[in-house]
């Protein structure tokens, strides 16, 4: 979780945005939770829509793939 605030606020930085544009702390939870790994499970993340997807997935993507093979984690947990 606490990776994936920290790349919500560069994100949001770089954009000049607040970091809750980009993602809620929900939706961050549910990554975290749900650790998805390709994104037609990153679209059933909470507060996860196309837009999102298309504009953020694959850096969370290859974010969480990166934690989980750094810690021997399970992806895609239902």
């Amino acid at each position: 979780f606490e990776i994936l605030r920290k790349l919500r606020a560069q994100i949001a930085g770089k954009k000049r945005i607040p970091a809750y544009i980009v993602f809620g702390d929900a939706s961050l939870r549910d990554m975290a939770r749900k650790r998805p790994s390709h994104i037609n499970s990153f679209l059933e993340v909470k507060g996860v829509g196309e837009k999102k997807c298309k504009q953020y997935g694959e850096t969370f993507l290859n974010a969480i793939k990166e934690y989980c093979r750094d810690n021997s984690l399970d992806t895609n947990i239902d």
